[in-house]
């Protein structure tokens, strides 16, 4: 029998856990990596990661839930289960924070995607067939958005960091609210989890004043398709 604390509702929870869905990260040691500070304005830098996990119980499959934060606030901007790690996937989520927020400076994505190579079997989806038709870099040159790779691990540290507390919090918010299949998971996170998450979560930037950019005037149908 575990306790759970659920700070959404304010009471303990007492849940039954049949099967152990994920397990604590252990702490390590000091890698003597000093973490960089986050950027100063709302919209200069963008991360952008996925995370395989068995997010509902009754579903032993593994999904991906993808997500983007902003650096300077850590503002969970758009999050959405997927079956699939896809290029199209992907840009569906980059479009809905370029809907919601705007243009943005830059974006940080895994050195490994897709977004730059690709990836072979299993938990690296292939995708270079879907590269091919997309030419994923395209749309960045067209929104004036630059691409940045990131070169290690701990370079995008504050979105793994998100990623470890989603497995626990989001699991367990999951559970209460009797979700059971992952068309509710997104609507939850539409309609409740992303909002709660900020609330808890954000922070003010060092700096005021954001610089994100209107999309008036561009054609997103033209932007995000097959080239």
């Amino acid at each position: 029998m575990t306790f759970v604390y659920n700070n959404r509702l304010g009471f303990l929870v007492l849940k039954k856990i049949e099967k152990r869905l994920h397990e604590p990260k252990k702490r390590k040691g000091d890698s003597g990596y000093k973490r960089r500070k986050r950027m100063p304005r709302e919209g200069m830098l963008i991360q952008m990661d996925s995370s395989f996990h068995q997010w509902l119980e009754n579903i032993p499959e593994d999904w991906y839930l993808i997500t983007m934060i902003d650096d300077a606030t850590n503002e969970l901007l758009f999050a959405k289960f997927f079956y699939k790690d896809t290029s199209f996937n992907n840009m569906e989520v980059i479009r809905k924070v370029v809907e919601n927020k705007g243009l943005f400076m830059s974006l940080y994505v895994d050195k490994a995607s897709h977004f730059k190579t690709t990836r072979y079997g299993g938990l690296h989806y292939d995708v270079s067939i879907e590269q091919e038709e997309i030419h994923i870099e395209n749309p960045f040159k067209d929104l004036g958005i630059t691409l940045i790779p990131a070169n290690s691990p701990q370079a995008k540290g504050r979105i793994e960091r998100n990623f470890g507390t989603f497995q626990d919090r989001l699991i367990n918010e999951m559970w209460l609210a009797k979700i059971k299949d992952y068309r509710g998971a997104n609507s939850f996170l539409r309609e409740v989890f992303i909002s709660y998450w900020n609330k808890r979560f954000k922070r003010r930037p060092r700096v005021k004043g954001s610089v994100y950019r209107s999309d008036r005037g561009i054609n997103l149908d033209l932007v995000f398709t097959k080239r």
